[in-house]
């Protein structure tokens, strides 16, 4: 695992570490609820053609200018469905969360857009 020394401005001028609080405290609030929980993964290499196709399918989209959240989404997701190597599928997991974190920024970025009066698009660096 790497590690990085990054203040919170550094990333995404603070979201993502409020995010990450935000995880945290979800992670909490399920320890409470149901305990620390073990379970095999239901991960299998039979799941492969179906991450394949999300990645095409990912890539259309990124091509026509179509990309949304949950194509990434459900590319990385299903990527980690069909690994069953535990080093590899921790590696796709991690990248399913930052996904997730990156999503629900740019959610939080939008909201404080709309309520600036700004449109979304305002928020966007230009290409």
């Amino acid at each position: 695992m790497t590690t990085l020394s990054l203040s919170p401005s550094q990333l995404a001028t603070g979201e993502t570490a409020d995010l990450l609080y935000d995880v945290a405290d979800e992670r909490i609030a399920q320890v409470a609820k149901w305990g620390v929980q073990a379970r095999p993964d239901g991960t299998s290499e039979s799941n492969a053609p179906y991450a394949e196709a999300a990645k095409a399918a990912t890539d259309k989209a990124a091509e026509n200018g179509t990309l949304t959240w949950a194509d990434i989404l459900s590319e990385e997701v299903l990527e980690a469905f069909s690994e069953t190597n535990q080093d590899a599928l921790r590696e796709e997991l991690v990248q399913v969360a930052a996904v997730a974190i990156s999503w629900a920024e740019d959610i939080d970025r939008r909201r404080t857009a709309a309520n600036s009066g700004r449109t979304f698009y305002d928020q966007r660096p230009s290409s």
